[in-house]
């Protein structure tokens, strides 16, 4: 879903300001406004404040912790055979989805700048062709397909971007009349790869239970297609039809852990490592749902904090950044 929303939003971004005289520029600030503060904040504490405060966190660390800062923590095919240098530290796990991200912001402002619109659906259309044939390539080698090691070909960029790839085609389906129609037969049929998605997840815990779900057979053949389809199809249902999905989306509590999400997904570890750390002990003192209410109360308090004090006074300035080289307005857009 993180990535759906995210081809679709930006996607809009870059084609009304495609025009623009100052496009990458204006493109890039709002993105580093948006992303850059609590995650710099983050890779901070970890990787300086840390080891100083606990010297022994970071007893394991290796030279590639210069990944985190250039955004390249998802790369792990890479690592396996020695392109890069890659330290994998547990509470930044989760940043390879963000990683994924700004390879995408990078990579597809400058294609949306170049190519018609027409040529950027048969791009999106073909790179999730060619994602599907080299999950399959690759898994093809016994050694990729050991448990231990098809999450490498989970994280890597070229055989992760299905998400971000159907939130562009629906993107571009939106901006032509002819297509709405087939968007609500997609919006309608979410229950339909719903049904699709836990047969897989079946059929993988029947043939290969010793995957987890992510990384069944199937599942990482076709099965993150299958989940992108799903979740653009939730995505259309909220926008063109007045159902179930616009009514929870409307609700005012889970608008407001949208605000937080971003800071929640960043911190949700760490957060969990620093209570680990100052007490030692809590969680099998407390009953597991209690310990876990303690600490979901822990992230999404953080998260207020942090939206109120650190991003918001970020945000406000994306409107200082116009994509009119005369100073109009930026526009409020959520992403």
């Amino acid at each position: 879903m993180f990535f759906v929303l995210s081809g679709f939003l930006i996607t809009g971004i870059l084609l009304a300001h495609k025009d623009s005289p100052v496009y990458f520029r204006a493109f890039y600030a709002h993105r580093a406004l948006r992303i850059f503060p609590i995650y710099f904040l983050l890779l901070f504490a970890v990787l300086v404040v840390a080891p100083i405060v606990s010297p022994g966190f970071a007893t394991d660390w290796g030279s590639g912790t210069w990944v985190y800062v250039l955004f390249l923590s998802n790369m792990r095919l890479l690592s396996d055979v020695g392109v890069i240098s890659l330290t994998t530290i547990q509470v930044l796990a989760p940043t390879w989805s963000l990683a994924v991200e700004e390879q995408f912001y990078i990579g597809w402002s400058v294609v949306v700048r170049c190519l018609p619109i027409g040529a950027l659906a048969i791009l999106a259309t073909v790179t999730i062709t060619v994602g599907i044939a080299l999950r399959c390539i690759l898994l093809r080698d016994t050694e990729w397909a050991m448990p231990q090691y098809v999450s490498r070909v989970f994280f890597f960029t070229f055989t992760h971007l299905d998400g971000l790839c159907t939130g562009i085609l629906i993107r571009l389906a939106f901006g032509h009349p002819a297509y709405k129609n087939k968007l609500i037969v997609l919006a309608r049929s979410w229950w339909a790869w719903a049904v699709l998605v836990a047969l897989i997840i079946t059929v993988d815990h029947a043939m290969a239970p010793q995957y987890v779900n992510s990384y069944g057979p199937l599942m990482m053949r076709v099965g993150l297609t299958v989940i992108a389809t799903f979740a653009g199809a939730i995505v259309v249902h909220g926008l063109l039809i007045d159902g179930w999905v616009r009514r929870l989306f409307e609700l005012a509590w889970l608008k407001r852990l949208g605000d937080y999400s971003y800071c929640m997904y960043l911190y949700h570890w760490p957060i969990a490592a620093l209570l680990l750390w100052a007490f030692p002990n809590w969680q099998e003192a407390l009953d597991p749902w209690v310990a876990f209410a303690l600490q979901l109360g822990a992230v999404i308090g953080f998260a207020a904090i942090s939206r109120r004090w650190i991003e918001a006074p970020f945000l406000r300035m994306k409107a200082a950044i116009s994509y009119d080289r005369r100073g109009l307005p930026a526009g409020n857009n959520p992403a």
